[in-house]
């Protein structure tokens, strides 16, 4: 369940860097982010640059001024 956050179904697929699904998970309310940190904080956030490469995808970084957390 956690490590689906940082990889996109889309077309192409690509990987998500923790604090950019933090903005993407925030249009669900302030409580899904607050819960995901809880979660970043038992588990860590992957290493997406090096996952990125091996697979040759592109990484999604967060957006300036957006709310990370």
């Amino acid at each position: 369940m956690y490590a689906d956050k940082f990889h996109s179904k889309t077309k192409p697929p690509k990987f998500l860097t923790a604090d950019a699904y933090a903005i993407y998970v925030a249009r669900f309310g302030d409580e899904k982010v607050d819960t995901f940190n809880l979660l970043r904080k038992s588990f860590g956030d992957p290493d997406v640059a090096s996952l990125a490469e091996t697979y040759s995808q592109a990484v999604e970084l967060p957006v300036l001024g957006n709310r990370v957390g």
